[in-house]
């Protein structure tokens, strides 16, 4: 398969082929049907990828997962109470997202790389 931006530059071409007019009608509907399968596919692979991104940025870091010892605080969390910074990671993310604990799935990991699943069927 051919690299999403050679498709994205075949996709280009085609526009401007169909831009100009110049074309026959079978020629042009031939060009807008491989235009549409370009870019249908084109927009499913980067949603995939967006998809992918927002599981990594949202994804804690493990630095989160170190306990405290009493009355310290992490930099990015100066701002929060004693109680707040008593909490575990866990009860933080949950806090933050309520559905969280309702989800089932693979998780982060497994959803980003499929292949680590060793229970694949």
């Amino acid at each position: 398969m051919k690299s999403f931006e050679e498709r994205l530059n075949r996709l280009e071409e085609l526009s401007e082929k169909l831009k100009t007019g110049n074309a026959p009608l079978a020629e042009s509907v031939a060009l807008f049907e491989e235009g549409i399968t370009l870019a249908r596919g084109l927009d499913k692979e980067l949603a995939e990828i967006e998809r992918k991104v927002e599981i990594l940025v949202n994804t804690p870091d493990l630095e989160a997962e170190v306990p405290l010892k009493r009355g310290e605080t992490r930099p990015e969390e100066s701002d929060t109470t004693q109680a707040d910074s008593s909490l575990k990671a866990s009860d933080r993310e949950r806090a933050a997202d309520p559905g969280a604990s309702d989800r089932t799935g693979p998780g982060p990991a497994l959803e980003l790389f499929p292949e680590l699943d060793k229970d694949e069927r």
